[in-house]
């Protein structure tokens, strides 16, 4: 896969996960489907900030799988939709001239 390739995919999450999160009801963001389980602004945030997460983590040199998850409320749909994009702009890693990404991802 080349490096535009992934960026394409990346960017079709992004649509895809914009429209799991528009329909969230602001008025439920608190509402949780089990005891136990976060709420649905807790979910949403969490959604939203997953690309931005796993990207920050591929490029730390290790990571340690008991550092504690913060697990922000969203305060209203509009703070999910705004962190899902700055979390997709920011796993999109740097910007190679088009012919620099190619030559990076071809095989001898």
């Amino acid at each position: 896969m080349t490096v535009d390739e992934l960026r394409r995919e990346l960017e079709q999450e992004a649509r895809t996960t914009r429209r799991v999160l528009e329909p969230v009801p602001e008025d439920r963001l608190t509402w949780k489907p089990h005891p136990r389980s976060m709420s649905m602004g807790q979910l949403a945030m969490h959604v939203a900030s997953l690309p931005g997460e796993i990207a920050k983590i591929s490029t730390q040199a290790s990571f340690d799988v008991d550092t504690p998850i913060p697990r922000p409320e969203a305060t209203s749909r509009g703070t999910t939709i705004a962190r899902s994009s700055r979390c997709t702009c920011g796993s999109r890693g740097p910007r190679y001239p088009r012919s620099t990404a190619r030559a990076r991802t071809r095989t001898p």
